[in-house]
């Protein structure tokens, strides 16, 4: 437990914050025969669908072309996600070539020898990854990054000048600036080093690539946090009861910045009294802020 100052708090609780606000994402599309080779740019991964919406696969027959969401194996095949549909669509090894997990496609059906549905890949629709959690792999003057989530079958090529500093074995935030085609690899450049002995940071630098997750504040927000200062208004300390000369404690790590609660205990009568502060956000945070 590492001790803190008090917080100031109404009656028993505390009150700390920062607004935040998410800017929108743009939607994207790539065609295969024109663009799998084409960069997706870390923090332009599309939100919306492209196209139309598949109709049910009762009303789909031999030939029909449909849209979905590709849900990569291991072993190399994948499925086809598509809206309405019973079953997912089969894409065999030859049609997962430049594609990868979590990509949206435009495929033409057709029914196989064991008459479940498999596709023929027309178009990449949207790309599902921009960025990943991988390995350096360095021999002689050649380096690639490999993809830690094996769905994604993921081995990019990466030049000299972009390793940033990554050294064989490292692991690293990747960023996509080529897919790879039917006769090209893909190719990124290193985003950031991370340290294998912190499990946690690992998790949450990977959910922030892989999902495109927004990580910076906006400037206005930044300058709607400065606006408070960093001490309490004296008209509001007046309507509140201050408990900042409690030895709060938070159970928080070294590089925590956001102390949302604290607790304080000691003794009592039929036991021990239990104070606990909670961050008072709504104070700061207001409706439209």
């Amino acid at each position: 437990m590492t001790p803190r100052r008090g917080k100031f708090g109404r009656g028993e609780r505390g009150a700390s914050a920062a607004s935040q606000t998410r800017s929108p994402r743009t939607p994207g599309s790539k065609s295969r025969s024109a663009g799998q080779g084409a960069a997706a740019a870390h923090g332009t991964r599309a939100s919306g669908r492209a196209g139309r919406s598949a109709p049910p696969d009762s009303k789909v027959s031999p030939g029909s072309v449909v849209e979905g969401t590709v849900s990569a194996n291991r072993a190399g095949y994948g499925f086809l996600r598509v809206e309405g549909f019973k079953e997912s669509v089969f894409l065999p090894p030859p049609e997962m070539r430049g594609v990868m997990h979590g990509d949206r496609l435009r495929v033409k059906v057709s029914r196989d020898a064991s008459d479940r549905w498999s596709g023929a890949v027309q178009q990449v629709l949207e790309r599902g990854v921009s960025a990943f959690l991988g390995t350096v792999e360095v021999q002689g003057r050649s380096a690639w990054v490999n993809a830690a989530d094996r769905r994604l079958q993921l081995r990019c090529a990466v030049a000299p000048q972009d390793l940033h500093g990554a050294r064989n074995g490292d692991w690293v935030i990747a960023r996509i600036t080529r897919h790879a085609g039917s006769a090209s690899s893909a190719q990124a450049v290193i985003g950031k080093r991370l340290d294998p002995d912190r499990p946690v940071e690992l998790a949450t630098e990977s959910a922030i690539a892989r999902f495109d997750l927004p990580h910076e504040f906006p400037a206005a927000a930044l300058r709607e946090a400065q606006a408070h200062g960093e001490q309490v208004d004296a008209r509001e300390a007046n309507a509140r009861v201050d408990l900042r000369e409690l030895p709060l404690v938070t159970i928080d790590g070294e590089d925590a910045r956001d102390f949302d609660d604290a607790v304080y205990a000691e003794p009592h009568p039929g036991g021990f009294r239990l104070i606990v502060a909670i961050a008072d956000v709504s104070h700061y945070v207001r409706p439209g802020s």
